[in-house]
């Protein structure tokens, strides 16, 4: 009689899960601000269309070539260290961005683009760093994280939508800081239950050559 053996499940580590939530709150808010800025432009500070897709293709282009910058500063000053900076730079923005004037809805764009520049490849790289080089499950893990961070998007979709069209643009984009801040506090008062895997390091590198 054959004995079909049960595939054994695929255990990651518990501090996949911690990063995944707390880069899910990037993801929501970047979301939410690539939803509104367009509209916001145009019913709040009276852009043309033209302009407002203009400002919305400049921002969406920046806060993804920021991150390449970002890649060596998070290896020279520490991933966990960048990606608290990072967070809370973003955090900050959106209330800036919330505010009803176009200096400050522009100086909030400014920061928030340094901000995810310097977020989105500390939180990558944390992820790899939980695993063994040679891991098996680093692909899957990076899959996983992949699926659950974008449920940030989809939620950061649905509620700023929902908040600027049955309130205003003011109250999403405070919803979308409170969202932040609270992944802000998540990493900064639970980072020690991140940890690399043994022999590896979140630390920054002294000579990046």
């Amino acid at each position: 009689m054959e004995i079909i053996s049960k595939p054994q499940k695929i255990k990651h580590p518990p501090s996949l899960w911690l990063i995944s939530l707390i880069y899910a709150t990037v993801l929501f808010s970047n979301a939410a601000i690539l939803s509104l800025i367009v509209l916001y432009g145009i019913h709040q500070f009276h852009y043309t269309t033209s302009q407002s897709y203009a400002l919305f293709a400049a921002f969406s282009s920046l806060i993804f070539t920021a991150s390449l910058l970002g890649g060596q500063i998070t290896s020279r000053f520490g991933h966990k260290y960048t990606g608290i900076v990072g967070i809370l730079l973003c955090a900050i923005s959106l209330v800036f961005v919330s505010l009803p004037t176009l200096g400050m809805f522009h100086l909030g764009l400014a920061i928030y683009i340094v901000g995810y520049g310097l977020a989105t490849p500390a939180f990558f790289c944390l992820v790899g760093f939980i695993y063994e080089k040679n891991d098996e499950r680093r692909e899957s893990g990076h899959t996983l994280f992949y699926l659950l961070f974008n449920v940030g998007v989809l939620f950061g979709v649905i509620s700023s939508g929902y908040l600027s069209v049955y309130i205003n643009y003011h109250a999403a984009f405070m919803f979308t800081a409170a969202i932040q801040f609270f992944g802000f506090f998540l990493m900064l008062f639970l980072q020690r239950y991140i940890k690399a895997f043994p022999g590896r390091s979140f630390a920054g590198q002294t000579n990046l050559n």
